[in-house]
């Protein structure tokens, strides 16, 4: 079985290791890594694929910095040569970017198989670019992983059953907890960055990079405001996305917490791991915060995974000040059940490639 995995953002490098790290224990598989050029930065993408281990080739397309359409549209005019050359059996694609759907376009409309990782999730919030890349992403694929069984009764609902609309929707489970579990050891290893003082490991982790919360500029000073507050009760730490540093950094908005670089996965993970609190509007860190058993506050109204909400673990609101605050206080008190296997059993890389490989192999109208 010939595997192309495209990729362009730093939560997909991720989740191409754990199926990298499946695959290798397979010698059938044979596997070749498209990178659109997406995130380009070192500290967005090089670090990822040197510090997980995926010595697997790559082409890199080298495509960022434009608006969605043009992006999407340069991507799969040089995304179809590169997989003409690949001649893969199946083309996978991951979550919810403009590589996403470039991807999962391009190889239907080379007659190629697409499998989508994480499928099956909609906010309905019509504004928000990624929620077409989702639904467009699941239309054209053949097989559609979920993360959880919302994710499946999601796209039951709306058809896809394999006969009303020919693709096959699977629970799988979440790689980002195969993730979680198999690079803990050496997450755990990981010191905490030199520049962050933090007494008896009481912070909290925030981060902020969606496009809905850093381009309202009065939002974003809220949001600031609002984190500058708790930070005088409790330490805050930000790994700052360039994008959201360069926007605060051209309106003046001038952070009171502790702001570092941004960080590769396994420090993150380390971050994580002894931090009190988590506050996000992150897709990916809203459930790695379930994993890791931290209470969060998730900065978006309608989130990626109100499963962790309904298990009273998270509270979502909006990037209002006073929102926030309210929020903070009520997480505090919350009643919370993290034992829960709503993502799973961490074992969803191998699921994927059983079925994966069942369905290439079988028989015409088997």
């Amino acid at each position: 079985m010939k595997l192309l995995y495209i990729v362009g953002n730093r939560p997909q490098f991720i989740k191409l290791a754990v199926l990298h790290a499946e695959a290798k224990k397979r010698p059938y598989i044979t596997e070749f890594v498209i990178h659109t050029g997406q995130h380009y930065s070192d500290e967005m993408s090089a670090v990822f694929f040197s510090e997980l281990g995926i010595g697997l080739p790559v082409t890199n397309l080298d495509i960022h910095s434009y608006s969605h359409a043009t992006m999407i549209g340069k991507m799969m005019k040089e995304l179809e040569p590169a997989i003409q050359s690949a001649s893969p059996d199946c083309v996978m694609v991951f979550g919810d970017t403009n590589t996403t759907l470039a991807g999962a376009l391009t190889a239907k409309k080379m007659g190629i198989p697409v499998a989508h990782v994480e499928a099956g999730i909609r906010t309905h919030e019509e504004d928000m670019p990624e929620e077409s890349n989702r639904y467009l992403t699941d239309r054209v694929s053949a097989f559609n992983y979920c993360c959880t069984e919302n994710n499946l009764r999601t796209l039951e609902k709306e058809g896809y059953d394999g006969v009303h609309i020919a693709s096959t929707p699977l629970f799988s489970g979440d790689v980002m907890l195969d993730a979680f579990q198999l690079y803990k050891p050496l997450s755990e290893s990981k010191a905490l960055p030199a520049d962050i003082h933090i007494i008896n490991n009481n912070y909290i982790l925030f981060t902020l990079h969606r496009r809905q919360n850093i381009e309202n500029i009065a939002l974003l000073k809220g949001i600031v405001e609002a984190m500058n507050s708790i930070h005088q009760e409790i330490p805050v730490v930000c790994p700052l996305h360039p994008n959201t540093a360069g926007v605060m950094k051209l309106h003046g908005i001038v952070p009171a917490f502790h702001v570092i670089a941004p960080l590769g996965y396994l420090h993150m993970q380390a971050m994580l791991s002894k931090c009190s609190y988590v506050v996000t509007d992150s897709g990916g860190l809203q459930r790695e915060a379930f994993f890791a058993r931290k209470p969060s506050v998730i900065l978006m109204e309608k989130p990626f995974w109100p499963e962790v909400i309904e298990h009273g673990c998270s509270v979502s609101c909006s990037g209002q000040q006073e929102a926030i605050l309210a929020a903070f206080r009520q997480l505090r008190t919350m009643k919370k059940d993290f034992n829960t296997g709503v993502f799973g059993n961490g074992k969803a890389a191998a699921t994927i490639l059983d079925h994966l490989d069942a369905q290439l192999n079988k028989s015409p109208g088997e």
